[in-house]
């Protein structure tokens, strides 16, 4: 296995499990849906996907699979996720992939991506912040590991 390090395209933190594992569990706030719904915060979310998809070769179902595969690491740490209000969210074994549309092939992942490389020309839709926001804290969690 590889052990993939990166700057976070949107916040240009590394993102490596070493990091996180030395993290204390506890609370972590779900980005709020003002900030989410930005085009800038957007595209961002967007590119990290994007350089998995293409920078890494990962084919989508692997790109949602790891992702969520973080968020379960933040579970089993015993993490308690936040909404911006403080309501406590919970977790559970489909936490990211509920979010995501009911197709087989997961092409919102692809077409998403794409957009945002060329750049959103309007902020996200109010129903995607859900979405965005799972995917948000996703790629602020552990780090990713190529097979």
């Amino acid at each position: 296995m590889i052990n993939l390090s990166f700057a976070c395209p949107y916040c240009q933190n590394l993102i490596d499990e070493k990091s996180v594992a030395q993290e204390e569990p506890g609370f972590q706030l779900l980005a709020p849906e003002a900030t989410v719904l930005q085009i800038a915060y957007a595209e961002g979310i967007g590119n990290a996907i994007a350089r998995l998809l293409w920078e890494q070769k990962w084919p989508r179902r692997k790109v949602l699979n790891r992702l969520h595969h973080r968020v379960d690491i933040k579970i089993d740490q015993g993490l308690q996720l936040l909404t911006s209000d403080f309501n406590i969210i919970d977790f559970h074994d489909e936490y990211l992939h509920e979010t995501m549309p009911k197709e087989p092939t997961d092409k919102w992942l692809l077409d998403f991506a794409r957009q945002c490389e060329r750049g959103l020309s309007k902020a996200p839709a109010k129903r995607l912040y859900t979405r965005l926001a799972r995917f948000d804290l996703a790629l602020r969690s552990a780090g990713l590991k190529a097979l």
